[in-house]
């Protein structure tokens, strides 16, 4: 199955951007003014600023989420209380989608086995370890969405 094929699928994000005046403008134009029920920050180190920034595109009652790290000098992060209590916001962080190793990843390998999650549909193409660059290319234009690297051992 070719991209083209796959991408009718709806599997994780439906839109990414690289700024939050990116994310603000495209947030607003498809939620009319609501913002998003759920803001996923995730860049390696996250900082005051980004949390910051993410609380305005949350919805009222809706949920912002942390998935990075924040060095260990942060102390302090300054959030508008009338951009939160008022509007029920919810702000939470997870490391590895807060799952429990031991209980989830047999879970999840269980319900793969038997259909119940579709990983492999997730899959836009499988590479060679001889052809990471490509990969790396295919996937900096945009031609791919999740490429995965088989490493075979001979």
């Amino acid at each position: 199955m070719d991209f083209k094929q796959k991408s009718s699928l709806r599997f994780g994000a439906t839109h990414i951007v690289a700024t939050v005046a990116e994310a603000l403008d495209l947030v607003r134009g498809l939620t009319h003014g609501v913002m998003a029920d759920a803001v996923v920050v995730s860049p390696s180190l996250i900082t005051a600023d980004d949390v910051r920034d993410a609380l305005p595109l949350t919805r009222k009652g809706g949920t912002c989420v942390l998935t990075g790290m924040a060095s260990q000098l942060t102390r302090l992060i300054k959030i508008d209380p009338q951009d939160f209590i008022p509007m029920n916001k919810t702000l939470a962080g997870t490391i590895f989608g807060s799952c429990n190793p031991r209980a989830d990843i047999s879970r999840l390998a269980m319900l793969y086995q038997t259909g119940q999650l579709q990983l492999d549909e997730m899959i836009t193409r499988r590479y060679r370890l001889d052809d990471i660059n490509g990969a790396y290319d295919d996937l900096r234009n945009g031609e791919i969405i999740r490429g995965i690297i088989d490493f075979v051992i001979s």
